[in-house]
């Protein structure tokens, strides 16, 4: 995607660029050609060659008489293609990618690429998993590379066996082909890099899968201690009435009067003072103890409420029973 987006923008440059200049080389050509370098971040510089010799350059101007060597040499495409050519075969005189648009008989506009532009960021991540990227041009011409720099290019990977993996002498390899230009990149990571990873990675969740175990075996215990603990103290709070009830009040909001309460059982522990209602309440309702707290509760209220109850026969006191009340004799 990153080269598509690349060529696509240098190829619609050259476009532009080839219908703004005349067949006749002026200043205005070149004041044209520098104008599209600048405006384009990824072109370094735009040249107009007729055959192998360079007739007009953004970098020196017209009739530079610059002659191409290596790759540039060979026949020209027919006007109105474009061919990807790959840096020349000694890269210290020319190491930059060239997009060509041939727009008339034997002459054509080439914008010269640097081979960085294309694995800006990525090649972070390809060092970071010990792996190489190629970015190959047709069959063969490798236009870049990146990532670790002693992996080289597998000899039997199939190019034609895009978005699957290979495994090849020289590791495992991915390749993703391109859908608009004949490019494609070959992800090469060495079968001894994913083995050293793969250990490393093992030993690293097991590591980390003992620790959150331990962690998670600590809390359960702690629980499960905190429960046994908590139900302990509930049966002494229950046998040595410790345990409280509080009223919350009912009113009739037609007439704005008090015509009950709800009974709730509150418990203020002496060492971890006051314990949540859902918390020794559930406790109380797994095990044998919530049938007598609520003896406990009918005792209090009873005790609390006696006299109120016989002034006003008309009030009522709601108290919350459990499943086990139902089945008890």
């Amino acid at each position: 995607m990153r080269a598509e987006t690349v060529i696509d923008s240098v190829a619609g440059t050259l476009c532009k660029v080839a219908t703004l200049a005349n067949y006749e080389m002026t200043p205005e050509t070149v004041f044209t050609l520098r104008q599209a370098v600048f405006l384009n971040r990824f072109i370094q510089a735009i040249r107009i060659r007729d055959g192998d010799r360079v007739i007009c350059s953004s970098e020196d101007g017209l009739d530079p008489r610059i002659t191409l060597i290596g790759a540039e040499t060979g026949p020209i495409p027919e006007p109105g293609e474009f061919v990807i050519r790959p840096p020349s075969a000694n890269r210290i005189v020319d190491n930059t990618i060239k997009v060509v648009f041939v727009f008339a008989l034997n002459k054509a506009i080439e914008g010269l690429i640097d081979p960085a532009i294309f694995n800006q960021v990525f090649d972070f991540y390809a060092h970071e998993v010990g792996s190489r990227v190629f970015l190959l041009y047709g069959d063969a011409d490798v236009l870049t590379s990146f990532g670790e720099p002693l992996v080289t290019l597998p000899p039997d990977v199939d190019l034609l066996k895009a978005g699957s993996i290979q495994w090849t002498d020289g590791g495992i390899c991915r390749v993703t082909a391109s859908q608009r230009y004949p490019i494609s990149t070959v992800a090469v990571t060495p079968t001894a890099s994913v083995s050293s990873k793969w250990a490393r990675t093992a030993i690293e969740f097991s590591l980390a899968g003992a620790a959150i175990a331990a962690l998670l075996a600590t809390l359960v215990i702690r629980v499960v201690r905190r429960t046994r603990s908590l139900e302990a103290d509930l049966r002494e709070a229950v046998k040595y009435d410790e345990l409280d009830v509080h009223y919350q009040p009912i009113m009739d909001l037609r007439s704005n009067r008090w015509v009950g309460a709800e009974a709730l059982m509150r418990w203020n522990h002496p060492q971890r003072g006051m314990i949540p209602a859902g918390e020794f309440i559930a406790v109380a309702e797994k095990t044998d103890l919530i049938v007598p707290m609520t003896t406990l509760m009918l005792e209090r209220v009873a005790e609390d409420l006696e006299d109120t109850l016989d002034a006003d026969p008309e009030l009522h006191i709601n108290i919350n029973l459990a499943a086990q009340h139902f089945s008890t004799h």
